[in-house]
């Protein structure tokens, strides 16, 4: 997905605002409170309400004390469709929807938005929006991605992972187990409300019961508590009078207090006009003699700046002539160069035709050594491919032949012991076979399954094994099926037919060594890395190549070298190299002399260019510095006309006295509020007022409690409690026998779905490496080379290891905790953009990086960039300047 434009018209305090997005990343700029944060605000708006909604964040963007309803246009590609959405909210509600590619569709209304919709879910995972979106304050978090399905598909490509290890067909059985689970446990693992009302109800009957058994006692205790609420009653009305005699008396003494509050109240007015009078006074003298040093300040700049005019003159006049000089040197250096080049090219044309003539021999003697060697080295693969069983599988298969005996034994063990003895002539059998009577003889049989014994006409026993027999059962029928599917997987029926055709594998291998030892020998070293890395046939077939290409190329150069020289030269390989190296010297010697000529043409160029610059700066500062020094004179003598600096000075003189006085009225009218006492009346007469509250409460509350003590005493006067009590505990019964048939059930659920979840989860985990991977590659850029990073299962990173030094995530400092999130981030927009991906959205991000880090994160940015579309939001341009490639989409009013 790729936005290429948004327009937002009345929205919040944006009038209107249009910025457009490149494929790569965009860096849009602005003051604050211009709309940058809109625009990642109104994205999600947008996907996530319909026109018609009035939903709070969407009031929350409606244009303060405007008739208006805001919209938001976006034009955007995903899939095959190009996309052009209009929508507005609140007034005159709207929604139109433009679809062009494939096929054209105009659509408004609720139609509209369920089909952006649908091509939205059709084209790309919608998470990802979310996932990738870094609003203000969330640069610290690290993304949710483990669940994203884009993100999983690219993972698996980088992987050895086949996706239906965690959703592919394994989907209907999970779904399944997590239905059966669903219908105890909450996605928290605790139990659900079915299975709690039950332990409720439980509960309850056996509060119940023991309610019922416990009302016959209770019934003294309500009647002694009768007597003691009736005796309360009485006091609290004797409290309530008091209180309300002393709220009279406080009432009348707080009434004198007002005439004081509004004395001091009247002197605090105007001491602070006589403060702010004496401000503005100061403020006017301050302003007056600021102006007259910013005139004489002025005047000193301009004198300055004409001074240099002249300086700059003279150094642009010698610059010059010098130039002038350094361009007649550098014609006279090109010249010999240009000589030497041509000699040292004939040179080196008859050295290159000989040195051909002497490969080709050698590479002609090694390709037939090579190939005598390489059909030793087929022979010896081809009974490597018929025999696939190695040493290692063989000492595979009998580590799970031994797991599979350790287990045996470990169940045999565990098992419960059944110890049976036959005291009499009455026959006993144990699973319908009959024990054979033996004189003071016992049988002792493990129990690993359900156990039926029974004595003929007197009882019949069954036996069950325990739970932890049921799992060690489980543990060797997996040791013994992946023993059995070990030996398929090999071809093999047993140990010992594995160890006959891993012996025949190693002595083919042996032949195999000797042969590439010989082939590497004949071949010799490798021409550079490359061959080094490519394997012993692609050395070979380049060697093959290099003769043909040595015997072109040697028939190329005859003529060359004829013309050179003549046919006949008998010069050798040593005399012509020396004379190519004496050639080569002389165009080395030539083109430093060039070199050296132009580098100083070039710099006495540099110094003529910036002198013409400083003395064009030099005018343009003298003139701006008269300009200045004129018009704060006459703003200065204008000023003056109009109030002199005396009368100024007076103005202060005369509000300082008004303040002094003023202060003093205001101190005298405080200090009689104080003798007064008011503030302890006041706390008096409050408590007073909250007693009488209290007492009345206290009533209200000993009559109820009175009433409901008389209640109850009735309420247990008419019960019948014996039989309610009789019922309640067969109720009780009943409802456990229920309960224990639930958790039975919900433990079957439980270790089912924990089985099937931790295998889901363990090929989850191994998304983590790829993952992990990714973000270390973006993460060199930033923190060099030896940086590491541990990823979880679920992509979360835990902590960073920089110089052997290993610190949690949540440890580190907020700027490499923001960076490292921000890292995460990239490398998920890297990794899905194959798919189209979505776009990475940061607003006022990287707020606590320090230059050297920024810079940095710069050029990760425009990595990513190449690939994945990335917006940034920022009221700071210059942190995000190095970005190569990066657009600047300025916001410059609202």
């Amino acid at each position: 997905m790729r936005i290429s434009k948004i327009i937002l018209d009345d929205y919040r305090g944006v009038a209107h605002s249009e910025v457009e997005l490149g494929d790569g990343v965009t860096v849009v700029s602005g003051p604050n409170e211009v709309g940058k944060s809109s625009i990642a605000e109104a994205l999600r708006l947008v996907r996530r309400y319909p026109s018609s909604s009035a939903a709070q964040p969407v009031k929350a963007v409606q244009p303060v004390g405007r008739d208006v309803g805001p919209q938001v246009t976006i034009e955007l590609q995903s899939g095959g469709y190009d996309l052009h959405l209009r929508k507005r909210w609140l007034v005159r509600p709207l929604t139109e929807l433009r679809v062009s590619g494939a096929r054209h569709e105009q659509l408004s209304g609720r139609e509209a938005d369920e089909r952006f919709h649908s091509i939205l879910t059709e084209t790309l995972d919608t998470a990802l929006l979310d996932a990738l979106d870094v609003d203000q304050g969330e640069s610290l978090d690290q993304p949710q991605l483990a669940t994203l399905s884009s993100l999983q598909a690219a993972l698996s490509a980088d992987s050895d992972i086949d996706a239906t290890d965690v959703s592919g067909d394994h989907d209907e059985l999970i779904t399944r187990i997590e239905a059966e689970y669903e219908r105890y446990f909450t996605p928290k693992g605790r139990y659900k409300k079915t299975v709690n009302d039950v332990d409720h109800e439980v509960e309850q009957l056996e509060q119940t019961v023991a309610d019922l058994r416990e009302r016959s006692q209770r019934m003294d205790a309500l009647v002694d508590q009768h007597a003691t609420q009736r005796s309360l009653l009485g006091q609290i009305v004797t409290q309530e009078h008091e209180a309300k005699a002393d709220v009279e008396r406080l009432s009348e003494a707080a009434e004198g207090l007002r005439e004081l509050r509004q004395a001091a109240e009247t002197t605090e007015r105007e001491w602070a006009q006589a403060n702010d009078a004496l401000t503005a006074a100061r403020e006017r003298f301050s302003d007056r003699e600021a102006a007259a040093k910013e005139v004489d300040k002025a005047s000193d700049a301009a004198k300055h700046a004409e001074d240099q005019i002249v300086e700059q003159q003279q150094k642009a006049a010698d610059a010059e002539q010098k130039l002038a000089e350094a361009q007649h040197n550098l014609s006279e250096a090109e010249q010999a160069l240009e000589t030497a080049r041509a000699q040292a090219q004939s040179t080196a044309a008859l050295a290159q035709h000989a040195r051909c003539a002497r490969d080709l021999r050698d590479a002609e003697d090694r390709l037939e050594r090579a190939e005598h060697a390489e059909a030793q080295r087929t022979a010896a693969n081809g009974v490597l491919s018929a025999n696939t069983v190695t040493e290692k599988r063989v000492r595979r298969l009998r580590e799970l032949h031994t797991e599979v005996r350790v287990a045996e034994r470990a169940r045999d063990a565990a098992a419960a012991q059944l110890q049976v003895r036959q005291l009499g002539d009455v026959a006993v059998t144990i699973n319908d076979e009959t024990i054979t009577p033996e004189s003071e003889a016992s049988q002792a049989l493990a129990v690993r399954e359900p156990m039926h014994v029974v004595v003929e006409g007197i009882v019949s026993v069954e036996v069950r094994p325990a739970a932890t027999s049921s799992e060690l059962d489980t543990a060797v029928q997996q040791a013994q099926q992946a023993f059995r599917k070990a030996l398929d997987k090999d071809g093999v029926t047993s140990i010992e037919q594995a160890q006959q055709i891993a012996d025949l594998r190693a002595t083919a291998e042996q032949d195999l060594r000797a042969a590439e030892s010989e082939l590497k020998a004949a071949l010799g070293p490798a021409d550079d890395d490359d061959d080094a890395q490519a394997g012993l046939d692609a050395q070979l077939e380049r060697l093959r190549l290099r003769a043909a290409q040595l015997r072109t190329q040697l028939e190329a150069q005859q003529s060359v070298a004829e013309s050179a020289s003549g046919a006949s030269s008998t010069a050798s390989i040593d005399e012509l190299e020396r004379a190519a190296a004496e050639a080569a010297e002389r165009v080395l010697s030539a083109e430093q002399a060039e070199k050296k000529a132009r580098g100083h043409h070039d710099r006495l160029r540099d110094t003529r260019d910036e002198h013409r610059t400083a003395l064009v700066r030099a005018e343009e500062v003298a003139r701006a510095a008269i300009s200045d020094r004129d018009r704060l004179r006459e703003r200065l003598e204008q000023a003056r006309g109009e109030v002199t600096d005396e009368a100024l000075g007076s103005a202060v003189t005369s509000a300082e006295a008004r303040l002094k006085e003023a202060d003093q009225s205001r101190a005298q009218a405080a200090r009689a509020l104080e003798d007064a006492h008011a503030e302890r009346i006041e706390l008096e007469l409050d408590n007073a007022r909250q007693i009488v509250e209290d007492r009345a409460r206290d009533l209200a509350q000993a009559r109820d409690r009175l009433g409901t003590l008389q209640g109850e005493i009735n309420a247990y006067a008419d019960e019948g409690i014996y039989d309610r009590l009789e019922q309640a505990e067969a109720e009780l019964d009943s409802s456990r026998e229920h309960l224990d048939r639930l958790h039975r059930a919900a433990a079957a659920a439980k270790l089912l779905h924990d089985t099937f979840t931790r295998y889901r989860d363990d090929a989850q985990a191994r998304y983590a490496a790829p993952f992990r991977e990714r973000i270390e590659r973006l993460a060199e850029l930033v923190f060099g080379s030896e940086v590491q990073v541990e990823v979880s299962a679920d992509l979360q990173i835990i902590s960073r290891t920089l110089h052997g030094a290993t610190v949690s995530f949540e440890s580190l400092s907020g700027g490499a905790r923001e960076q490292l999130a921000l890292l995460g981030r990239l490398a998920c927009a890297q990794l899905v953009s194959a798919d189209g991906g979505a776009p990475l959205i940061l607003d006022d991000a990287l707020g606590f990086a320090d230059p050297e880090r920024l810079r940095a994160l710069n050029l990760v940015l425009s990595r990513v960039g190449r690939d994945a579309q990335v917006v940034v939001l920022t009221c700071q341009p210059e942190r995000f300047s190095h970005i190569g490639g990066a657009a600047m989409q300025p916001l410059l009013s609202r």
